[in-house]
């Protein structure tokens, strides 16, 4: 190596330092320091030709490192000609945790088209990102979605050309969606899952004859397979389902198409036994309304009664009494919203005619507090609403709520 190349390093190395001095972007300066310590290692390599240079030059380059940048590690013997001053690297910030975000997928928008895109909540953020990325592989209304092990399950649905016995799977960690190779023995729109004793539920629906279905499917993750378990006590369709106390419940929905056969009956699975037992009706009908479970009661909220009006209510059930228990009503009247506890609160989805708008429940002061819509959001506290409105979506969160 001549003296000139070793000169042209120093001077490489000096103006890298001077764009690291300059730099905000914490990253950039990482790489600045990378590119700076990739030329100490090459001037290490020709280590008797650095020395006989050093001994003839009469100045050194000095690499100064401001707080904001990364560390410069130059530890090697061979780099003596390079005076480098060091400070501690603020620690980055660690990558949100999967069990911080609350995800929406599919449904139907306001010009009933099929979603298939997925947005998501996070708890630092506080906003509503698209995964732009990661869509579903099909578009899919009416299906419904549970979380095993860390990852979500989405199943059935309708593409708006016929009725799904597919099954997605997101794999987080990667943030895609891959199809798994078991169906569902039925296809089925309309209808819900939950997670019992680690293995995934979907529940009633109806089918391609538009019959309503009191099948249930379970997915047995090490068999890779569905395989049917007990039916429920009666057929359900647009019902919601949700685990409490290690029982799986079937609630609400329509045992048939016409809005009179709305139902406000609800039933519970004993996985144990393979039975469904009758428990407290509710204490109206309901179809295409959400439920979800906060601090050991299962609420529910909006849906169609079959006086065919949307409604606004919401009630929990006590399984220790066997009772419904009436709570404030909602701000707006939603059917076919979709629920979860994510972050301590319980939060209500979109539906029709509020698809973008969300709803957290507030169970100290039974009140519901509506999120500021996107627009109005930069000023307010809170999530604001959904990128795209929707109704006859799904909602999980990824972890503990």
């Amino acid at each position: 190596m001549r003296k000139a190349d070793i000169e042209g390093i120093n001077q490489q190395v000096a103006a890298l330092s001077e764009q690291i001095a300059e730099q905000e972007d914490e990253r950039e300066a990482e790489r600045l320091g990378q590119e700076i310590a990739s030329l100490s290692l090459m001037k290490g390599k020709h280590k008797k030709s650095i020395r006989e240079l050093e001994a003839l030059q009469e100045t050194t380059v000095q690499v100064q490192v401001e707080s904001k940048c990364v560390r410069l590690a130059m530890a090697h013997e061979e780099a003596q000609s390079v005076r480098t001053e060091t400070r501690t690297v603020p620690a980055k910030p660690e990558l949100q945790r999967r069990d911080q975000y609350l995800y929406v997928m599919g449904g139907v928008d306001a010009q009933k088209c099929k979603l298939s895109s997925v947005e998501r909540l996070g708890v630092e953020s506080k906003r509503w990102e698209v995964l732009e990325g990661a869509p579903l592989n099909s578009r899919r209304g009416s299906c419904a979605a549970a979380v095993l092990d860390g990852q979500v399950y989405v199943a059935g649905g309708t593409d708006g050309k016929t009725r799904l016995s597919t099954v997605e799977r997101f794999v987080a960690e990667a943030e895609r969606w891959e199809v798994l190779p078991a169906r569902l023995q039925t296809a089925r729109d309309g209808c819900a899952a939950a997670v019992l004793a680690g293995a995934v539920y979907v529940l009633g629906g109806c089918r391609n004859s538009r019959r309503a279905l009191s099948s249930v499917e379970r997915y047995d993750a090490e068999r890779a397979r569905w395989e049917l378990v007990a039916p429920m006590r009666q057929a359900r369709v647009g019902l919601a389902a949700a685990v409490l106390d290690g029982r799986l419940y079937a609630l609400g929905g329509c045992s048939n198409f016409r809005i009179t056969d709305v139902l406000k009956t609800v039933e519970r699975y004993d996985a144990e036994r393979n039975v469904w037992e009758a428990v407290a009706d509710m204490s109206t009908q309901r179809l295409g309304f959400a439920a979800a479970v906060l601090e050991g009661k299962l609420f529910v909220m909006g849906g169609l009664n079959a006086q065919n009006q949307r409604l606004s209510s919401a009630e929990y059930y006590e399984p220790a009494s066997n009772e419904w228990k009436q709570v404030a009503p909602m701000n707006k009247a939603r059917y076919g919203p979709a629920a979860a506890v994510w972050n301590g609160s319980l939060y209500v989805i979109g539906g029709h005619r509020t698809g973008s708008s969300v709803e957290r429940y507030d169970l100290e002061r039974d009140e519901w507090i509506e999120e500021a819509e996107e627009e109005e959001c930069e000023e307010e506290e809170g999530a604001g609403g959904l990128r795209t409105g929707r109704r006859f979506h799904a909602a999980v969160v990824l972890g503990p709520a």
